[in-house]
């Protein structure tokens, strides 16, 4: 497996939400108790982190792992989200979800 597209992907997550959080690299490392250059190198797709700094980063820029790793939130942050609604939107929220679904559902058979 060719890991560098796996970096790179992972770092500009790392880098793009770092700067959303208002972080700049120095900050970010001292945080984590890493050198500005491993911050650097992770940035830039050219190593990754060890796991306990990564389940620290994740803390610390309040995301999951599922999204540093694969860029996907986990489905469970989905549903937490809908808990946070009054049920008149949560059903409202679900019945477009079940309708972008079954149009994804119709295209692939078409496709098929």
């Amino acid at each position: 497996m060719n890991k560098k597209p796996f970096y790179i992907a992972m770092g500009d997550r790392i880098r793009t939400r770092r700067i959303e959080m208002g972080f700049t690299q120095d900050t970010l490392s001292e945080k984590l108790d890493i050198s500005v250059q491993t911050l650097s190198e992770t940035e830039n797709g050219k190593k990754g982190l060890k796991l306990t700094n990564l389940v620290k980063l994740c803390s610390i820029l309040d995301v999951s792992i599922d999204y540093i790793i694969t860029g996907r939130e986990p489905a469970s942050t989905i549903l937490w989200e809908l808990d946070e609604l009054t049920p008149e939107q949560a059903e409202y929220v679900r019945s477009i979800l079940k309708s972008c679904i079954k149009l994804c559902k119709s295209k692939n058979q078409e496709n098929d």
